[in-house]
């Protein structure tokens, strides 16, 4: 690589269409949707013009936690299709960033490392990562060809794990790709999960493939058992001091989109996670009847701003939905809901529900809403 120019080495790289079908070919759902991934809701937690009036623009971090670890729990090799979905996120927190402020200019002269150890660059990501809940960027610093990060108060609820089991080595190497155009590779050294609390990654160019600790079975049952617990009482067990308990909700769209567009299998996954998770709040939060059901989970929604739930006669109505709200489709985007409700309501019942989602902001309706009929 010569300091001459730097422009998209990777001419793949300057279109996100084809950058999605480089990175997973499979991934023809969400290439076809792509109008959607890119108006996706795409705002800071803290920033005054939020598409939810009432929720804001944040998920409590558990529930995305929860999002992700239900599926690993029933296929541990999803872990692969999240770092994938990492990545992707990272070059899309990039490249609209790249066009706005003009980096052409920016790169020209530059390696790929120095433009990510660029002060300007760093400034960005410290910033972006801030807003939406991620970390607190402590240290970015060239070393031998790589560039190496801290990263404090890391948005991972999974704590005290002798396991390096976050994806923000992933997404960092996407946000590179992002800003320079070429193949960026990492390495995660220390992970906040760990009593730490601090990350610690160094990335370089390069297309060697980063993987995550696999976990065993029992372990994705604790942790998910764990993490269901803490959104239902309401409690972050490890709280941060600085960034608080909320991520920006555009982490939980990109994954429910995901998930439910990369293969049938991925979606008949993520549906029954969802599905266990409910009753695995139902459990924790029992109720007599179906009033008693729809409030107590009601209550977990509106204080984990997964959405505001109330009864309609048979049909539960979502405003504000985790899921749909900011994001523009011509289908539902819910289903992942739609289940939790289902698990919650089955178990709770002693019945067998069926909930179909009937009504979607995502497709221009008012509000969301969920047909509950007894089976």
């Amino acid at each position: 690589m010569t300091t001459d120019e730097l422009k998209y080495v990777n001419p793949v790289f300057a279109d996100p269409i084809k950058y999605l079908q480089f990175r997973d070919a499979n991934l023809k759902d969400v290439i076809h949707g792509y109008e959607s991934l890119d108006h996706i809701a795409l705002t800071n937690p803290g920033s005054p013009d939020s598409v939810r009036p009432i929720l804001g623009n944040s998920v409590v971090e558990m529930f995305f936690q929860m999002q992700l670890v239900g599926v690993e729990l029933l296929q541990p090799k999803v872990i692969e299709d999240q770092l994938r979905m990492a990545r992707i996120l990272g070059y899309y927190m990039a490249y609209p960033t790249v066009n706005k402020m003009g980096f052409d200019q920016f790169r020209t002269g530059k390696t790929p490392v120095e433009v990510v150890s660029n002060d300007m660059t760093v400034g960005f990501l410290g910033e972006s990562w801030r807003n939406a809940g991620i970390g607190l960027i402590n240290k970015v610093e060239e070393h031998d060809g790589s560039i190496e990060c801290e990263i404090n108060e890391v948005g991972c609820s999974i704590k005290a794990l002798d396991s390096k089991y976050c994806s923000l080595c992933s997404n960092l190497c996407g946000i590179a790709e992002g800003l320079t155009g070429v193949l960026w590779s990492g390495e995660l050294e220390e992970c906040g999960n760990a009593e730490s609390g601090t990350c610690k990654i160094r990335i370089h160019p390069g297309d060697e493939p980063f993987v995550k600790d696999k976990l065993e079975k029992r372990d994705y049952a604790d942790i998910l058992d764990g993490l269901v617990k803490s959104v239902v009482d309401g409690v972050n067990p490890y709280p941060r001091k600085e960034l608080g308990s909320d991520l920006t909700m555009t982490l939980s769209q990109v994954v429910n989109y995901l998930f439910e567009n990369a293969s049938p299998g991925h979606r008949i996954l993520y549906h029954f996670s969802g599905m266990k998770v409910g009753e695995k709040m139902a459990e924790l939060k029992p109720a007599k009847n179906m009033n008693e059901a729809v409030e107590n989970l009601g209550k977990i929604f509106s204080e984990n701003k997964v959405g505001l739930l109330k009864q309609d006669g048979d049909n539960l109505i979502l405003e504000e939905s985790l899921m749909a709200s900011g994001v523009k489709n011509q289908k539902p985007q819910c289903a992942y809901l739609g289940k939790i409700i289902e698990g919650c309501l089955s178990k709770a019942l002693g019945r067998k529900f069926s909930v179909t989602e009937t009504k979607c902001l995502a497709k221009g309706d008012d509000f969301c809403e969920f047909a509950c009929k007894r089976i």
